[in-house]
């Protein structure tokens, strides 16, 4: 009798599963920034006053008005008195008593030169004239600017593929034996 034992072969496997590592980085950003400024340019204003009307009606004038306003009123006053010679002249000549008229004359001349007349003005009666010249502004402005460069980073990619590892863990084999003592042949 024969005995036949047997055994099958085992394989192994080893898998190593596959390995995927993605870092993402993020993109470079650089700005360049000009900043905004404002430019102001400006002229100051220039007041002119001319108060030589004012000042000239109490009295302070240059010398050349001065001198046109004495000639002025010497001019007057010669006229005046020439007229007022004149007329008292006049009244000797057609007076019958010369007496009385020169004693009316001389009584008159002496009211007129102890007369006081009072006048009162507010002063100066005229404005000062002003004038404003100047005084422009120049505004310039630059708003500025802001570029932005970006730079994009690729990810950075880690791949292992998977492995399979087939190996023989055991053989297989068979074991034949004989066992007994009896043996039937037939031929």
């Amino acid at each position: 009798m024969l005995s036949i034992n047997t055994t099958p072969a085992r394989i192994g496997i080893d898998i190593i599963p596959s390995n995927l590592d993605i870092t993402e980085r993020t993109a470079d950003f650089d700005l360049d920034i000009e900043q905004p400024s404002v430019q102001i340019d400006f002229e100051h204003i220039k007041v002119n006053i001319d108060q030589y009307q004012c000042f000239a009606e109490i009295g302070y004038k240059n010398s050349a008005d001065l001198t046109k306003e004495y000639a002025n009123n010497g001019k007057q006053a010669a006229l005046q008195g020439i007229k007022k010679i004149v007329g008292e002249g006049r009244q000797m000549k057609e007076s019958r008593n010369i007496g009385r008229t020169i004693g009316m004359i001389v009584k008159q001349n002496w009211f007129e030169s102890n007369k006081v007349e009072l006048t009162l003005e507010a002063l100066p009666k005229s404005r000062p004239d002003i004038n404003f010249t100047g005084g422009d502004v120049n505004i310039e402005m630059n708003w500025g600017n802001v570029e932005t460069i970006a730079t994009p980073n690729e990810p950075i990619i880690n791949f292992a593929p998977a492995k399979v590892e087939v190996y023989l863990e055991q053989k297989s084999s068979v074991d034949i034996e004989y066992v007994g003592n009896n043996m039937d042949m037939m031929i």
